[in-house]
């Protein structure tokens, strides 16, 4: 399960950040083939013995309602790519 991972942040923020857990490596070859489509100012890293998939969408965001659509837009991309590529 993907979750945003919140951070201190100031006025104006660069960076949104996501973690997912129990993402097999051919699971992440696939997906990272349909994030790249998303945004080119996506940073997407695997760590392999952790299964995890952390993710850096730089998006620049003056509040937090910003934060906010954008990490729920993320999140909804994300999960429908998930759901397809795991049937």
């Amino acid at each position: 399960m993907i979750e945003y991972l919140a951070q201190k942040e100031g006025p104006t923020t660069y960076q949104l950040i996501f973690k997912d857990t129990g993402i097999s490596e051919k699971t992440y070859k696939v997906l990272e083939k349909h994030l790249k489509k998303y945004d080119e100012k996506l940073v997407l890293t695997h760590v392999p013995v952790a299964d995890e998939v952390i993710v850096i969408v730089n998006k620049k965001c003056e509040e937090d309602k910003c934060r906010q659509m954008e990490a729920e837009r993320f999140i909804k991309y994300y999960t429908g790519i998930l759901r397809k590529i795991t049937k």
